[in-house]
């Protein structure tokens, strides 16, 4: 289904989760992670997701670099949705009741008030979370991004971004149908090699 409508550790240091409460965030990446299977108080459903990033210029790791936070969504701009609001506050701008071919690839870059809450795992440490998103004041000065853009969608699929993914995601996506049909169609697309008749010497 195209687009339009905790990162994982790889260096062996500790994630630095960002500080409770609103800060300002820019969206720097948007995976599609296609459907995946959901169980909630033993009621086990199929739904599309996304995953959408934002770094935090205000708020810095021990190496200097803007800190991170991430939420899952399902993939629907409906009018109870759970990213409909995100999206408008992110856009400045609320969405009609009816839209057509509102591409998601559209936010990002954008900036807003991210409300992060602490939770605490079972393992004694803490996680964040978004728990909202809202609009940015006018005239806010927000520093430079930080981080490369990165856009994956499923309905548009690039095998180079997907390789270029951290394994958890490369790992998740692939467990959808969405990632098995892009790979079909990416297989019936190659050019069949020449016959030998077909070579001109």
């Amino acid at each position: 289904m195209p687009l339009t409508f905790s990162s994982s550790n790889t260096n062996n240091k500790p994630f630095e989760i960002p500080d409770e409460g609103v800060c300002v965030a820019r969206v720097f990446r948007i995976y599609d992670l296609g459907t995946q299977q959901s169980t909630y108080q033993g009621e086990t459903k199929l739904r599309p997701e996304l995953s959408l990033w934002f770094e935090i210029p205000d708020q810095l790791t021990s190496d200097g670099k803007p800190k991170i936070i991430s939420g899952t969504y399902t993939a629907s701009l409906g009018l109870k949705s759970k990213l409909r609001p995100v999206v408008s506050n992110l856009s400045g701008k609320n969405l009609p009741d009816v839209f057509k071919d509102f591409d998601l690839k559209s936010i990002m870059g954008a900036v807003g008030l991210v409300d992060i809450i602490h939770k605490p795992r079972k393992d004694g440490g803490v996680s964040a979370y978004i728990n909202s998103v809202g609009k940015i004041l006018k005239g806010t000065k927000v520093a430079e991004p930080h981080n490369p853009q990165v856009f994956f969608d499923l309905g548009r699929f690039d095998l180079d971004i997907f390789n270029a993914l951290p394994k958890y995601y490369q790992e998740k996506i692939a467990q959808s149908p969405e990632y098995k049909m892009a790979l079909a169609q990416l297989e019936t697309s190659k050019p069949e090699p020449a016959k030998k008749d077909d070579i001109p010497f």
